[in-house]
This record gives structure tokens, sequence and C-alpha cells, in this order.
């Protein structure tokens, strides 16, 4: 079988929903980011490519491709990992094609005005132990994920708290056995026109690895939280997504 691993940041428009229309949201990468994709083979008669499609469009969405091809390393005896990290590609309008399918169109830019109001999401596991549909150890490399979004942390999303123990001792004085304070922050994906709900489906599966980054500094999921939906417009596939995290 042949699957390309879903925290791969390039997106093959899921969704099966034919009742509302798409929506006009073009993700969106800074020149340098690293677009990383991974194919993973688990039988050896798989005839996997060597490599994908990249698709470039000009102002009159001419497309002009060239083939990128994956390094290949033989994890076991059954299960081949086929990879390969885009960077650093000139400013435009992409997208891949790899075994008969194409991906959404993304763009890549070093417009400041472009890039305003993203982040830079960060994830990866130090082993393959906990999941059989990405490695991230790959012949010793260690993979690191990344896509850029749309949202980050708003000063309306903080939420604080005290976390202590006191007791009281036969004289009725009060101590403290100890006290923290807590900080938990609503990271914001979407901003004010909405993403794609597979967006929020990468950041929640995201937030399953060790370490997960917004724009350098380390977060965690907040307890069990999961991304909150908010419907923008009725009939448009864009959401705005609630995400409650603390630094780690």
């Amino acid at each position: 079988m042949i699957r390309i691993s879903p925290f791969t940041a390039v997106f093959f428009s899921p969704s099966g929903d034919g009742y509302q229309s798409d929506s006009a949201h073009v993700q969106t990468w800074k020149t340098t980011d690293r677009i990383v994709f991974e194919v993973i083979s688990t039988e050896m008669s798989d005839s996997v490519p060597s490599g994908i499609t990249l698709n470039s469009y000009d102002e009159r969405m001419v497309k002009t491709t060239s083939t990128r091809n994956f390094t290949v390393w033989q994890m076991n005896s059954t299960t081949r990992i086929f990879y390969l990290v885009l960077q650093n590609l000139a400013e435009g309008l992409y997208s891949v094609t790899f075994n008969g399918a194409e991906s959404d169109l993304f763009r890549v830019t070093s417009d400041a005005k472009q890039l305003d109001g993203t982040s830079l999401i960060t994830y990866y596991s130090e082993t393959n132990r906990n999941r059989n549909d990405v490695v991230f150890v790959v012949n010793g490399t260690q993979l690191q994920f990344q896509v850029r979004v749309p949202g980050g942390f708003k000063d309306d999303g903080w939420q604080f708290g005290v976390d202590n123990e006191q007791f009281t001792d036969d004289g009725y004085e009060t101590y403290d056995v100890f006290a923290h304070e807590s900080e938990q922050r609503y990271f914001t994906l979407g901003n004010s026109r909405g993403v794609q709900p597979w967006f929020a489906g990468l950041l929640n599966r995201a937030l399953t690895c060790e370490w997960f980054f917004v724009d350098g500094e380390r977060y965690v999921r907040s307890e069990s939280s999961v991304p909150e939906q908010t419907v923008m417009i009725e009939g448009l596939k864009s959401f705005v997504y609630k995400q409650l995290m603390r630094k780690a």
C-alpha cells in the first residue's frame, strides 16, 4: 500500500462535501519554510513514482512542470520511506502531483504583507514508535515537518489561573503548601477569513507530536482540548478554529 503521510502539509482536498462552496483561501508559505513531503510504502511490490511533479503557474495560470526526486530509505523488510524537502522555491503559485492526484494550490512568497498574520508551526517526534502513518527519523536523520497557517495567539485568548494548596493548624493559622500560577492561550487558526477544515485536522494531528513549536516557541495541548470550530459564512467551506495551548 502506498500512502502520503497525513503529517505532510500539502493538501489534496479530502472533503466530499458537495453542498458547500469551496473556500477561496490559498495556503501560503514563506520562501525559507520547509515543505516536507513523505510517502510510506508497506509492500515491496508497490510501484512508487520516483518523485513528485511540481507544477508552477504564471500570472495567466499557465502551468509549467518539473520533477523533484525522492530520497528513498528501506526502513525494514517490508516498508520503504520516500521523502523530499521543498525549500527556497521561486515566488509564485504551485501545486504538487503525485500518483495521479493533484494537490490544492499553494503560494510561496517573501512579501511581508502576504505573510502578515501567519504563524509557522514546526512539529516532530524523536522516535518512530508512536505511529505507523509517519516516520520522523529517516536513516538516522530527524525530519521536522512544518506548516504555515493564518492565525496566531491573540490578546483576547489568554486564560489565567492559580493552582495552590493550603492547610490550617489548630491555631487557625493558614499556611501555603504550594502555589503556582498557570497561563493558557487560545491559538486562533483562520483569522477573519477562515480556512478549510483539513487545516484544523493537521493542527490536531501535529499536537500529538512530542515537539510542537509556534514561531520557535514550544507549546503543548492544554489537557484534552481539541480545535473548536466557528462557522464564518453559511454554505462556505471556511471556518475559524481555536485551540487552547500552554507553553511547554
